[in-house]
């Protein structure tokens, strides 16, 4: 899985560096000071502070700033400076993910897992006492690289606290329940110390598809029965299919879900050329136009390829 997504990320890059020849042309629709995408995306990589070391600077930094991997090493060790132990799992996950370890990352790791805040056997990442949570902290079912830091704990031998059994017999219980407002199961909070879950609006992005990839994650580093509440999860989740697209619950159908439709459908709307284009410095070759169209396309992949979580 790992080589998997590094080599992913990686051929998505090439991709870009291969079409790079197409971002001097104009966004004929930018309302910014850039004529081309080019110079939008270098103004925007100067102008981040890459020193504000974090999950998310460290790995774009990498992609887009020519930062070394061993800018894992610097988020790790501010996370920890900040007690932020939250984001210092997130950081040596995505280390893991780009086959990066250091002894900075392995102790790092370590002291985030002793110390991160637990949920029962789930870890504490969220206070939902608004949402009906009669505790005051709960796991956001949003942020499933947790899971591996169960994999981790058992590296390094820390499953009294970080027990992935436990946490799949705790969050499967809270599956069977099932969670508040929760149509089959899927959720988007969990807390099994006070025996709740609730899901928000059973949105098909979000709880349904963030609550099956709980338990596909848990497969994947071997929790027996995990598998089987993926498939039952994955079936659950064909009651929003409509014979077109999945629906959100309580979601009218014009106003369905669409999560990156809309983007696609800006690409497609900017790919029609007029027939005539009397500023001579614009697009004059449909390939052009494609390949400007595949440059942006596979920035927004690398981005949702690095940030699988």
């Amino acid at each position: 899985m790992k080589n998997y997504k590094v080599h992913i990320s990686l051929a998505l890059i090439v991709l870009v560096l291969s079409v790079s020849s197409f971002t001097s042309i104009p966004l004929a629709n930018s309302a910014t000071q850039f004529s081309t995408l080019a110079d939008s995306l270098n103004a925007t990589i100067t102008n981040v502070n890459w020193a504000v070391a974090d999950s998310w600077t460290s790995t774009m930094g990498a992609i887009l700033a020519g930062q070394g991997l061993s800018a894992f090493d610097n988020a790790m060790n501010q996370d920890l400076a900040n007690g932020n132990y939250n984001d210092a799992l997130f950081v040596a996950r995505l280390a893991n993910i780009s086959g990066y370890s250091s002894p900075t990352i392995t102790a790092g790791t370590v002291t985030a897992l002793q110390q991160m805040p637990m949920a029962g056997s789930l870890p504490n990442n969220f206070n939902a006492q608004s949402y009906g949570d009669p505790n005051s902290g709960c796991y956001l079912v949003y942020d499933r690289f947790f899971v591996w830091a169960y994999q981790y704990a058992q590296q390094y031998g820390l499953t009294s606290k970080w027990n992935a059994q436990q946490a799949f017999n705790d969050f499967s219980k809270l599956y069977n329940k099932p969670p508040t407002n929760s149509h089959s199961g899927e959720m988007l909070f969990a807390d099994p110390a006070g025996n709740w879950a609730y899901s928000y609006t059973s949105r098909y992005y979000d709880e349904y598809a963030e609550t099956m990839s709980v338990f596909i994650q848990l497969a994947e580093i071997g929790v027996p029965g995990a598998l089987a509440y993926a498939d039952k999860a994955w079936i659950s989740l064909q009651a929003l299919w409509n014979g077109k697209y999945y629906r959100a619950w309580g979601v009218a159908e014009r106003g369905v879900r669409a999560g990156l439709g809309s983007y696609f459908d800006w690409l497609t709307a900017n790919a029609i050329l007029p027939a005539v284009d009397p500023n001579p410095d614009h697009v004059t070759d449909t390939n052009e136009a494609l390949g400007f169209l595949a440059y942006q396309t596979c920035i927004l992949l690398i981005i949702i390829n690095v940030f699988i979580r």
